[in-house]
Parts: C-alpha cells; sequence; structure tokens
C-alpha cells in the first residue's frame, strides 16, 4: 500500500461567516478535495490543524 500527501491551502477567516474559520485540503493522486470549517471559539485554524495531522490515507499505490 502506498501513501498519499494530503496537500492544503492557505488557511482563512471567512468573512462571510464571522467567528468562522476554514481551510481547503486535497489529495492530488486520488482527485479528492474537501473544505473544513471550525468556529473559532471551537478552536478555529488549531482545531483544523489537529484534523489535518490526525488524517491518515492509504491505498493500494
Amino acid at each position: 500500500m502506498g501513501d498519499h500527501e494530503v496537500l492544503a491551502s492557505t488557511g482563512v477567516s471567512e468573512l462571510s461567516a464571522p467567528g468562522r474559520c476554514s481551510q481547503g485540503f486535497g489529495v492530488p493522486d486520488l482527485n479528492a478535495w474537501f473544505r473544513v470549517s471550525v468556529w473559532s471559539d471551537q478552536g478555529g485554524m488549531e482545531a483544523i490543524a489537529r484534523i489535518r495531522e490526525s488524517l491518515t490515507l492509504s491505498g493500494e499505490g
């Protein structure tokens, strides 16, 4: 099984929803893209960083 690289965009505070932080992620070789949003009072970018660190992707390569 091969590991897949998880890439992240620059994290931002959402202007349309003050107090919400979000960051886009992608796994290019799987053509998978998603966005994670967390309210600032629930941990904001620190929580998003922990989510990213906890991602484990593996598959047949």
